[in-house]
């Protein structure tokens, strides 16, 4: 019997060293499989780490790009603005029309949006100077000096334009003189007229010319 409790108590020992070798072994796997899964977290922990710093480096990016070109937008308008000063009404009604739509419009002053719907307003209204100006330019240039080559490039005619009032007060006084001169060989063929209603009735007529001034206004009158 007792050889045989010897028996039954190596049995349960050899069974209990088997069940904590493969507990240890299952304990080996499933650290394992912590360790790896530890790993992985850490992997996905850098990668959302290393997305969101490019991903402010891109915001941060986008940002500064939006500063330039509202800088450039604000600058352009601006210098549009002071090119075409007579425009401005224009762009501000564009401006107020266009906030209307706006549930919340910036009550600080012009937004980007703002610039480029000015910028738009004057766009259209130098696409409108650029479509009709040249046109009555060479028209005006026409008909000031009529029989003149017209010049080949536009940019020549506003200063030509700009000599229009003196061209109109020569015109003024040739028209003036004209006027004048038909007016002066109306009165000495008049007056030739009298010169011989006098030579025909001498006793009837009496004026204070001399021959010298008939023969003068005679001359006058074949100019």
């Amino acid at each position: 019997m007792k050889l045989q409790h010897t028996r039954d108590l190596k049995q349960i020992a050899d069974a209990g060293k088997s069940e904590v070798a493969n507990t240890r072994k299952e304990l080996d796997e499933l650290h394992s499989e912590i360790k790896e899964v530890q790993g992985w977290l850490q992997e996905e922990l850098q990668a959302e780490k290393d997305l969101r710093e490019l991903e402010k480096k891109r915001n941060d990016a986008l940002e500064e790009v939006k500063e330039t070109q509202a800088k450039i937008i604000k600058d352009l308008d601006e210098q549009v603005g002071k090119t075409f000063p007579e425009s401005q009404d224009r762009a501000i009604e564009a401006i107020i029309e266009a906030r209307r739509d706006d549930p919340l419009p910036n009550p600080d002053g012009w937004t980007t949006e703002d610039h480029l719907t000015a910028l738009s307003a004057w766009v259209s209204y130098m696409d409108k100077l650029g479509k009709y100006l040249p046109g009555a330019a060479i028209r005006a240039f026409a008909n000031l000096w009529p029989g003149e080559k017209i010049p080949d490039r536009v940019e020549i005619l506003p200063s030509r334009l700009m000599e229009s009032g003196t061209r109109l007060t020569e015109w003024r006084r040739s028209s003036e003189r004209s006027r004048a001169d038909t007016a002066l060989k109306f009165v000495c063929s008049w007056i030739m007229s009298f010169r011989n209603l006098t030579a025909v009735c001498p006793s009837h007529f009496r004026i204070g010319l001399t021959s010298t001034h008939l023969v003068n206004l005679s001359t006058m009158t074949k100019m």
